[in-house]
């Protein structure tokens, strides 16, 4: 992020060398690399320097993780072979209803952040149109952002079978994640029809409607958002405020 703020076009490129060694987190920044180079006013060589300088460099530490790993499991790719073998994570299409390992608490926590997958998928489509229109006026980085949250979502609902379990430990561990609940209020006050009906919609996809009495209390989701959508006043800032504290302490 402070790379491209600065517009600085190999901090960026570079950045993919550590991001590779850690884990394979590429798979969706790169597309998302993309996505956002398309919205930036940037000359078309430079912003094919940044993709492909960025997807090479992306190659080098993959390689020389799989040989360090090889080393010691003599298989090839095992990272994910590991995913597929012990954890089931591979490419299916998703089974409905919704669900997450643990409770009905976790599922409220990985539902929440597949919602914000949702949020960034609208705000995508909304500012694509947009560009078409020749009407875009969003800093572009918001664009990577979006695509990111957009991309971790859909990886999690096209490889774990429905599942969305740990998914929010991609949403809203990351930088990106922590940018966009920051930011709800004012999301939220420019685009309310089409948020509230893609709440209402999550509401209905997960298993929650089993239980009567916990589809109710998911409902409660709708006081946060009411909270967030009066935020700039003193009290229901103060509520919102009261209401992140006894979450977190749960």
């Amino acid at each position: 992020m402070y790379y491209i703020q600065n517009k600085k076009d190999w901090g960026i490129i570079f950045t993919f060398f550590f991001i590779t060694f850690s884990r394979p987190s590429f798979i969706v920044l790169l597309p998302a690399l993309a996505i956002y180079l398309f919205f930036e006013s940037i000359p078309l060589q430079r912003k094919l320097k940044i993709f492909i300088g960025s997807t090479i460099i992306s190659l080098l530490p993959l390689f020389l993780v799989n040989l360090y790993q090889y080393s010691f499991t003599k298989i090839e790719w095992g990272f994910f072979s590991a995913q597929q073998t012990y954890w089931d994570n591979h490419w299916r299409l998703p089974h409905f209803p919704l669900s997450s390992y643990g409770d009905n608490y976790i599922l409220r926590i990985d539902l929440f952040a597949f919602y914000c997958g949702f949020i960034a998928f609208y705000l995508l489509g909304f500012h694509f149109y947009e560009k078409i229109k020749a009407t875009y006026q969003l800093d572009s980085q918001w664009i990577l952002i979006y695509s990111y949250l957009f991309g971790i979502s859909l990886l999690v609902l096209l490889t774990r079978g429905g599942s969305l379990f740990s998914l929010n430990r991609f949403i809203f561990t990351s930088i990106f994640g922590g940018i966009l609940v920051i930011n709800l209020p004012s999301i939220l006050r420019k685009h309310t029809v089409p948020i509230i009906l893609m709440l209402l919609l999550m509401l209905v996809l997960n298993k929650s409607y089993v239980h009567i009495q916990v589809f109710l209390f998911q409902l409660t989701v709708l006081i946060f958002f009411l909270l967030l959508y009066f935020s700039e006043y003193k009290l229901f800032r103060g509520l919102l405020l009261i209401l992140f504290i006894v979450y977190q302490f749960f």
